[in-house]
């Protein structure tokens, strides 16, 4: 019998074959030993990616807040003449979604423009996502306010710190004012403290030009506060400044409805007017108390008073909506009522 002759390159081939199975089998093996590695560790890397993509819009969102945002809610959101939308009570009540849409659509009715450039406004839907993502990084500092939605509604607040909040936004922070926009510097030199504590408390009171009307959202006591820390002085002058519309030297000491056009036309509103026969105290009780049909509303503010009597109460009706000149008034009596219960 004659043998076979062994083909070599048939043999080649089968070892050939062999290392490279070998070396798919190592391979295959090192695939099976690394997954459970590359599970440990690619969380972990995702979030750190994460949490620097997320670091670098809040960096951008900052400047952007800066730029556009903090002249009305303040440094870092901590409220001004606009809500306090740094502090938890207001991140703990709304989602990212929420935060965007404000910024995008704004809020109808109010000084709250629509931000997004699809809407009119100077931001990207970018540049928006940025704001939000640095707002929601604010719940880190933990800053609390009872009061976000209305922050200068504090009387504890000092003249200086009621100027930074309600009037640095135009005049700055440094009191220089900007001339080219038509915005007088308050500093010590300036003109526009030539004129007497009377002026300066009425231009402050009911606005001027662009200036907005603050005795809508400031106290008297606040405005006399600013009109003496302009002056130089910490606290208000011991002799107030006469209330604007008053037809006699009335100074907010010893005003009263008998002699204040304002107060008298509030007590009117609050005694009389409305669909409910005795006006607002006929719910809330005369001396603003509260009774078993409206809750007390001792210590509102104009803002949450207008909110109520502009529709933000379902159960209160009116024969007709009250102006804003009666919703002003009813406020300032109001406040007024809390400091004379006896009349």
């Amino acid at each position: 019998m004659t043998g076979t002759t062994p083909n070599p390159e048939r043999a080649a081939l089968e070892a050939s074959t062999r290392k490279w199975m070998v070396a798919g089998l190592v391979l295959m093996g090192l695939f099976v030993l690394a997954f459970p590695l590359f599970r440990f560790y690619e969380p972990a890397q995702r979030a750190d990616a994460r949490t620097s993509q997320e670091q670098y819009l809040a960096d951008q969102g900052e400047q952007i807040f800066a730029d556009n945002c903090a002249s009305c809610h303040g440094i870092d959101g901590t409220g001004a003449v606009a809500p306090a939308i740094g502090s938890v009570e207001f991140l703990f009540s709304v989602d990212d979604t929420q935060i965007k849409q404000l910024i995008d659509v704004g809020v109808p009715g109010t000084e709250m423009v629509a931000y997004s450039i699809d809407y009119g406004g100077p931001l990207t839907s970018e540049e928006g996502v940025a704001v939000t993502t640095y707002l929601r990084s604010l719940e880190a500092v933990e800053f609390s306010m009872a009061n976000w939605r209305t922050p200068l509604e504090n009387e504890l607040l000092t003249g200086e710190q009621l100027f930074v909040l309600a009037c640095s936004r135009c005049h700055g922070v440094d009191r220089a004012g900007d001339e080219d926009a038509g915005i007088p510097p308050l500093d010590a030199t300036s003109p526009a403290l030539e004129s007497d504590d009377i002026f300066i408390f009425t231009r402050v009171f009911e606005g001027y030009k662009l200036m907005p009307r603050f005795g809508r959202i400031l106290t008297e006591t606040q405005i006399n506060s600013i009109v003496a820390y302009l002056r130089g002085g910490a606290a208000p002058p011991t002799t107030t400044t006469t209330i604007p519309g008053a037809t006699t030297t009335t100074t907010a000491a010893d005003r009263s409805p008998e002699n204040d056009p304002i107060l008298a036309l509030g007590k009117i509103v609050w005694e009389e007017t409305g669909g409910f026969g005795n006006g607002c105290q006929e719910c809330h009780g005369p001396l603003a108390q509260g009774t078993d049909k409206a809750p007390s509303i001792v210590g509102s503010g104009r803002t949450k008073i207008a909110t109520a009597l502009g529709g933000g109460v379902i159960d209160m009706n009116f024969d007709e909506r009250l102006t804003s000149e009666e919703i002003d008034a009813v406020a300032a009596y109001l406040s007024w009522l809390v400091a004379h219960p006896t009349g």
